[in-house]
């Protein structure tokens, strides 16, 4: 009987082990984190601010400084945000408005970097945290020597700092890209560090804020789209997975452990994708959404191996929760036809997008109503569904700054000509929509999508070497392989984000591979330098184990356990 306790005991912990060898300890920032983030932020402001451009530049900032400062809408898809705060930098008292917007600019690209270290830091410090109950908390070189050298050299990587010293929005979507990630890793770090509670919280408020960040993030640029798609194909499922992975009944976790091999098709479907892009794009998108559903697939095989109190929640609820998926296939599908793919929107056609947009938060708000309003015995499915409900409604309200066009529309509107300028007169639903979602450019590329794939990945490959030097890169390699073994989940899910972006640049724009569609191309590929600096990161904690002799002791402690 005991050997059968202690072997059930030793398989449990290694179902868990199989994420996080090294168990799972979060790191708490301290102060000096925050001081040494705003010194990374002040470095790089000045940087910026040193090398400014001087007024109005090149390209878009002519346009987006003159429909900032007359609160107007600049081109598809507007960019509402990107005016709204920005038209806060015009009541500077110095310089002329366009220098104003340039420092702007110069913020949030500063901005972006303060997040990247504050993020650094936290994946960085898993399992190395100094106890905040120790008397001299104290910087750590493992952690911080490596998030300082990865934030400065994406601080200064070549298009991100170029985008920082001119008025254009990039840097500024950027900066959401970075907040939403660090709130990501704020509410994962939340959700993991209380899995062992009975009752659990599902970080309620971390989840709301991160709903709302998500729909922030889409009110300057499109680009994050195809992070929070890669969150939800991916990191949702797998992080849930950690999450009850010792809620699993004893006798089943070595059967269990053995379905772990299912990792390896998630992670490998965004390169298998590529490789096979080359030959058929509908193909290669086929390989990513295996990857997903083997994601989803993961989670459902360990649905059918929890305790019987989780079991049983979960089977009372799966009606309903079969139906939200039904209902969400349904509006998907919806929105797809009617909005994202048709080439323009018609006003009879608003009435079913705005019905696919709500379909979903509208049944999970009833959901939790009518499960309060009956005083059932919640449970955990309750709570997700719940949490789900008003964080559908959040990000939607966030999207709802999209609004402010169509009111500055309407207040241009009868001014005597010539009226400040306000790209597509969006005065009435269907255009605002036909704006948002860039009707204007004519949807995907004619040509299909991938006349030059082999070309536009060595493209791609070329902008992370541009950024950052053939050696930064090779270590940014390294770095994710080292990353892999420490946070096999965002490993995984910034693998599938990077990805993600990159097919959709090459399957919708289809950029021809030459230096003058290089040089306003790259631009879309910044957030994925965010996000190679974070692999940069992890290759200097290795080499610093390695020379340390830190890497020995983990694989001892490992050996051990």
């Amino acid at each position: 009987m005991e050997k059968t306790m202690e072997r059930g005991q030793k398989a449990s912990k290694s179902l868990f082990e199989k994420i996080y060898p090294w168990g799972y300890t979060p790191y708490r920032l301290q102060w000096f984190d925050y001081v040494l983030a705003f010194l990374v932020f002040l470095v790089a402001f000045v940087g910026y601010i040193k090398t400014l451009t001087p007024s109005i530049g090149a390209g878009d900032s002519g346009e987006l400084t003159t429909t900032l400062y007359n609160m107007g809408a600049s081109h598809a898809p507007g960019y509402p945000l990107y005016g709204i705060l920005g038209k806060l930098f015009t009541y500077l008292a110095f310089g002329d408005i366009g220098y104003r917007v340039n420092i702007y600019t110069a913020t949030t690209a500063a901005g972006a970097v303060l997040f990247l270290f504050l993020t650094l830091v936290k994946l960085l410090g898993l399992n190395r945290s100094v106890p905040i109950s120790s008397k001299k908390p104290q910087a750590l070189l493992s952690v911080h020597i490596p998030a300082l050298a990865a934030s400065l050299a994406f601080a200064f990587a070549s298009d991100h700092w170029q985008q920082a010293v001119g008025g254009e929005v990039y840097s500024l979507n950027v900066f959401l890209v970075s907040m939403m990630i660090f709130v990501m890793v704020w509410w994962y770090e939340e959700l993991l560090d209380n899995r062992n509670r009975e009752e659990i919280d599902f970080a309620y408020r971390k989840s709301l804020l991160l709903a709302y960040v998500m729909g922030l993030s889409l009110t300057d640029h499109q680009l994050p789209l195809w992070y929070i798609v890669a969150f939800f194909l991916v990191m949702f499922p797998l992080t849930f997975f950690a999450l009850f992975a010792n809620k699993v009944e004893d006798t089943k976790h070595v059967k269990m452990s053995s379905t772990f091999s299912i990792w390896w098709l998630v992670l490998l479907a965004p390169f298998v994708s590529l490789v096979v892009m080359q030959i058929s794009g509908r193909l290669g998108l086929a390989f990513l959404l295996f990857g997903a559903l083997a994601a989803y697939s993961f989670f459902g095989i360990l649905l059918s191996h929890l305790k019987k109190e989780y079991a049983e929640a979960f089977q009372n609820r799966l009606p309903y929760v079969l139906t939200m998926a039904v209902l969400a296939v349904i509006s998907v599908a919806i929105f797809l036809v009617k909005a994202y793919l048709a080439r323009l929107i018609y006003p009879q056609d608003v009435g079913l997008i705005l019905f696919s947009i709500f379909l979903v938060p509208a049944y999970l708000l009833g959901y939790t109503i009518v499960v309060k309003l009956m005083g059932l015995k919640g449970n955990w499915v309750d709570r997700v569904m719940e949490i789900m409900g008003f964080g559908s409604l959040l990000f939607i309200f966030a999207m709802t700054i999209y609004l402010y066009m169509m009111v500055r529309a309407k207040a241009l509107a009868d001014l005597p000509d010539p009226k400040p300028l306000s790209w597509g007169d969006t005065r009435s639903l269907e255009v605002l929509f036909n704006q948002m979602l860039r009707k204007q450019y004519g949807g995907r590329a004619a040509s299909g999508g991938i006349n030059y794939f082999w070309g536009q990945l060595a493209w791609v490959g070329k902008f992370l070497v541009n950024q950052f030097g053939l050696v930064n890169v090779l270590i940014g390699v390294a770095g994710f392989l080292f990353m892999l073994l420490r946070e096999k989940i965002w490993a995984t899910y910034l693998l599938w984000a990077m990805t993600l972006l990159t097919v959709s640049l090459i399957k919708f724009v289809n950029p021809e591979v030459d230096a003058w569609t290089q040089s306003f191309q790259v631009v879309m590929h910044i957030q994925n330098f965010w996000v190679y600096a974070i692999f940069i990161g992890f290759g200097y904690q290795a080499l610093l184990d390695l020379f340390s002799g830190q890497w020995k002791r983990s694989m001892a402690m490992e050996e051990k356990n």
